[in-house]
């Protein structure tokens, strides 16, 4: 799933759920010109008002990858970490 057997960061971070918020996420992304071999979202079960976003990074680090997305207000990495 997710990019299937090729290597990357997986994170995981929770976002509001209101308009834009994805937005946010994603521009990130095209800032750092970060590709995306895969992604997927879902309603986070312990916070009814906030989404999970699942994203798969290849070509990056962990380190980057948390540097980059703390700086978007009221999104909280859930996890993150190197896959295959």
């Amino acid at each position: 799933m997710l990019g299937l057997p090729a290597e990357g960061i997986r994170v995981t971070v929770r976002i509001p759920n209101r308009k834009g918020e994805f937005a946010k996420l994603m521009r990130v992304l095209l800032e750092k010109e970060w590709g995306v071999m895969g992604i997927g979202t879902f309603p986070a079960r312990k916070d009814p008002g906030a989404y999970n976003v699942v994203v798969k990074i290849p070509g990056v680090t962990v380190e980057e990858v948390q540097s980059a997305l703390a700086t978007v207000p009221d999104h909280r990495i859930v996890d993150i970490r190197s896959v295959v």
